[in-house]
């Protein structure tokens, strides 16, 4: 919807690229206050709060005015920063003696449900006339869901604040150590690209040629093509080196990466 809302608000690209920058940003900064507020009240309120910044996030991004649209994107995006930090120890609380198949599977349902929004917005702007707008408020609605979902296992004991185990000392020890910053800009340079190409995609390709519609087809098989990985990842990760993992699947980033910005003509017809 990039191209809707740079549309309709008059934004340069300088602006957009911005507003399109504010999930990294963001994400970032609550990653680290992410823990911190867990141990102080507990994994259930935590997300219970996490999910209440992604519904009043994307009302206020849907609803109000171009400054809205970056206010509430960033209180979104604090709400989902949260859930990507604290639901991966909810499942791994959940199911401990099967942490890999359950994660697999949590990552494999974001995937598909990613690729089911980035499939269905544009048909929902364009098609049933909601506009980017209230393409994007859909969404809200299953921010509610997960909220009346979540309620019952908030309160449970298991997700009340844990006693503290030492966190500052593993915390610094981590700090201190030079494998902790080789991961973090590795990981960090991963994430930039993964973003990047999310919210710049769909708009390179029609630089090149590609509609609106088959830019989001583009986007939304990019989604699709990863879900084997996605789903196989942790499994594999009992056979393989984690190093030797992440040296062949960087590579073949790389190439596909090379491919989709240097390709001229339109495979879509």
């Amino acid at each position: 919807l990039t191209a809707l809302i740079k549309s309709d608000l008059g934004l340069s690209n300088t602006v957009m690229g911005s507003l399109t920058s504010i999930p990294m940003l963001v994400f970032a900064l609550v990653s680290a206050a992410a823990p911190l507020l867990s141990k102080r009240v507990g994994l259930g309120k935590s997300i219970s709060l996490s999910l209440i910044l992604v519904f009043a996030g994307e009302m206020i991004r849907s609803f109000t005015t171009t400054s809205g649209v970056f206010i509430g994107t960033a209180i979104l995006c604090a709400g989902i920063g949260i859930e990507n930090v604290l639901l991966i120890s909810v499942v791994k609380q959940w199911y401990p003696d099967t942490p890999e198949p359950m994660t697999s599977a949590y990552s494999t349902t974001m995937s598909v449900s990613s690729a089911i929004s980035i499939a269905i917005s544009v048909s929902l702007a364009q098609d049933l006339g909601l506009g980017w707008r209230g393409a994007l408020a859909v969404w809200s609605f299953f921010a509610v869901m997960a909220f009346l979902m979540w309620m019952p296992e908030a309160g449970s004991e298991a997700m009340k604040p844990a006693e503290n185990r030492g966190g500052a000392n593993v915390m610094g020890a981590l700090l201190r150590s030079p494998r902790t910053w080789i991961l973090t800009v590795f990981f960090g340079t991963q994430s930039m690209l993964f973003y990047s190409m999310n919210a710049w995609g769909p708009t390179i390709l029609q630089h090149k040629g590609y509609t609106i519609a088959q830019s989001t087809a583009a986007m939304t098989f990019l989604q699709l093509v990863s879900l084997p990985i996605t789903f196989l990842g942790p499994l594999l990760a009992r056979r393989f080196t984690a190093r030797r993992m992440l040296v062949i699947l960087s590579a073949i980033y790389l190439i596909g990466g090379c491919m989709f910005y240097f390709a001229v003509d339109p495979v879509f017809t």
